[in-house]
């Protein structure tokens, strides 16, 4: 299966699912590995190849998602989650730019009322 269909699938899933006392651990556990790869290959497109394929909104909500599992079933948390770290994602030819002015977050606003 594609990167594509399996983004499209999991966000379905990720609408479809939002009360996680109602979801079979074992159900969650390959979704939550899932997500895992899933957004482990987005984020090598992004960092590395520089050609997302993916919204920052959709990336945000596949990666909110991930939180709340792990939130919900902490047991489950891998060292691989990209809530843990971003392992070798920054491709070698990335410069840090310097700022004069700090750029502060906005914290994945995407209308005026999350301003």
């Amino acid at each position: 299966m594609s990167l594509q269909s399996t983004t499209q699938e999991l966000q379905k899933y990720i609408t479809t699912h939002t009360d996680f006392s109602a979801i079979n651990e074992n159900d969650i556990k390959d979704i939550y590995q899932q997500l895992i790869d899933c957004l482990t290959d987005h984020n090598h497109l992004y960092y590395i190849e520089n050609n997302p394929i993916l919204s920052d909104k959709e990336y945000d909500d596949l990666f909110t998602y991930i939180k709340k599992i792990e939130e919900y079933f902490p047991h489950l948390i891998s060292s691989n989650s990209p809530t843990q770290q971003l392992i070798g994602q920054i491709s070698e030819w990335f410069t840090q730019a310097k700022h004069t002015t700090p750029q502060l977050s906005l914290e994945n606003s995407y209308n005026a009322q999350g301003l």
